[in-house]
């Protein structure tokens, strides 16, 4: 049970030189600095190393492990070093655990850096052509791609012995990236991910882990691209044509409303409000109402707040995961984020001042469960289906849990992702500035009993599954809140049992 506000809590991080770093001369900054530092804040601020590590069967094998990264890291290169860092971080098999690269970069490098990157002499019109004369034989992340600013075109590589694909901007509105550059490599691995090397809007180098989810998301966190092409019928519509990760509404006939929440970064809070204000009267003149939460890889859990009152149930079924006060371990990093970061709840900032090393509870009189109002019960709509997929996770998966306390609800598709149990994310520095490497981690446990009926392993179960073979999902689960249909049923104008007609999303 989720009981406080999951949020992504990020830092403001810019350049900072050598000079502004107090204390002395500069530490050493190298792959091993890196680590150490990396290896002393995890155990110093990572609740479930507490939980789960620390004094537990597993500390030894990560004590070998911390070892031997220490001995390889002596000889492993700078581009070389993110990768060894993250042996350490996934160890531990929580996604709210991570290393990332955040490198300062001047506008003088980043000129430098523009002037030198590849090019390809290719349009949109050829990306197309090569698309529709590969038709069927695609691999998922072939194709057309957009984000607010800019259009991506990924191919498969004619050659071996390079990346699989490469992603060329095929259109920009900055200044730093023109048409034909070349914006990111993709290795495809057995799982079906992508081992990734994109260059950021100041083109600095990332090395991440891309997804692709819903056939329409490619997510290489923290940046999501959206599909432009080509698309499946059913597809057509389906995401903001701006910014895929926008929420959008979209109108099924008579029958039924689609809701689609690619992602829960708070900044979308106000855009959802009016979208679901504005078509309050659809939703509750309509029996179904599908909730698409596909790919959506967290932010704030207060997103969706305007969801909530749609799903409603005077009873409600029995809550699932663990069970208890939320927890906070108390350190100098995590002191100063609620001292510093506008968030203090029940004065845990002093508390924690006052019990250094300890574990607190977050909020001394915490109510157990995500709000949940019952007071107001709507008649309509009947029937609540939302849909997720591996891709859900964090404030996903917190929303996912409130939802299927509605006895009106489903959860179709796939178990989320398993990023739960730990949560609210805080990022710091590692000790060499120069490489920009930093290091996330949760700072809060749902429960004190975990890992007893964590949900990191497993994920958020659904009550219905839906294979990966089934193309249209949406349409899959509104057949299935309808269930069986008599013929005489069916509307004015259309057979019984047919896919209703879908509108192009709606922007408040």
């Amino acid at each position: 049970m989720m009981r406080t506000p999951i949020v992504l809590l990020a830092m403001s991080l810019g350049p900072v030189s050598a000079s502004a770093q107090a204390g002395g001369p500069a530490p050493a900054c190298d792959c091993q600095a890196d680590l150490d530092s990396l290896a002393a804040k995890l155990e110093r601020n990572y609740i479930a190393f507490r939980f789960e590590v620390a004094g537990k069967p597993r500390e030894s094998a990560y004590r070998t492990l911390v070892a031997r990264l220490h001995d390889r890291a002596a000889s492993t290169s700078d581009a070389d070093c993110i990768h060894l860092l993250r042996e350490l971080t996934d160890w531990f098999g929580d996604g709210h655990l991570f290393v990332f690269q955040w490198p300062a970069v001047t506008p003088e490098e980043t000129a430098r850096l523009a002037a030198q990157a590849e090019r390809r002499d290719i349009d949109e019109a050829r990306v197309r052509a090569e698309l529709d004369r590969r038709k069927g034989r695609l691999d998922p992340i072939e194709g057309i791609w957009y984000a607010p600013g800019y259009r991506i075109g990924i191919l498969r590589e004619p050659t071996k012995g390079g990346p699989d694909f490469t992603a060329v901007v095929l259109q920009s509105d900055s200044a730093q990236w023109r048409p034909g550059q070349v914006k990111g490599r993709f290795w495809r691995n057995r799982d079906g991910s992508y081992r990734t090397i994109y260059a950021a809007d100041d083109h600095s180098r990332r090395d991440v882990t891309s997804r692709v989810y819903r056939n329409l998301l490619l997510t290489m966190s923290p940046v999501t691209w959206g599909r432009a092409y080509p698309l499946a019928p059913h597809e057509v519509g389906s995401l903001d044509p701006v910014d895929p990760t926008r929420p959008t509404v979209r109108l099924f006939g008579a029958e039924a409303v689609v809701v689609s929440v690619p992602s829960h970064d708070p900044k979308y809070r106000g855009v959802l409000d009016s979208l679901m204000a504005h078509h309050r009267a659809a939703i509750t003149s309509r029996p179904y109402l599908v909730v698409d939460i596909r790919g959506d890889i967290g932010g704030g859990s207060l997103t969706t707040a305007a969801i909530v009152p749609f799903m409603v149930t005077k009873e409600t079924r029995p809550p699932i995961g663990p069970s208890g006060a939320s927890m906070v371990l108390s350190s100098p990093d995590n002191i100063a984020y609620f001292e510093q970061g506008g968030w203090n709840p029940d004065s845990i900032a002093q508390r924690m001042s006052a019990a250094p090393g300890q574990l607190l509870q977050l909020i001394r009189n915490e109510t157990l469960g995500m709000p949940f109002p019952n007071d107001t019960v709507l008649p309509m709509p009947r029937k609540v289906g939302v849909l997720m997929d591996r891709g859900v996770a964090s404030a996903g998966e917190a929303f996912a849990l409130q939802a299927r306390k509605s006895t009106k609800v489903q959860l179709f598709g796939e178990n989320s992702y398993g990023m739960i149990d730990y949560q609210s994310v805080r990022v710091v520095r590692l000790a060499c500035r120069a490489r920009g490497n930093l290091f996330g981690y949760p700072m809060i446990a749902a429960s004190a009993t975990l890992p007893k009926d964590g949900l990191n392993k497993e994920g958020v179960p659904v009550d219905v599954r839906i294979g990966r073979d089934v193309a249209d999902q949406v349409g899959w689960v509104l057949r299935a809140l309808r269930g069986p249909r008599r013929r005489a049923s069916a509307a004015p104008g259309r057979r019984a049992g047919s896919r209703p007609a879908c509108g192009r999303p709606s922007r408040a």
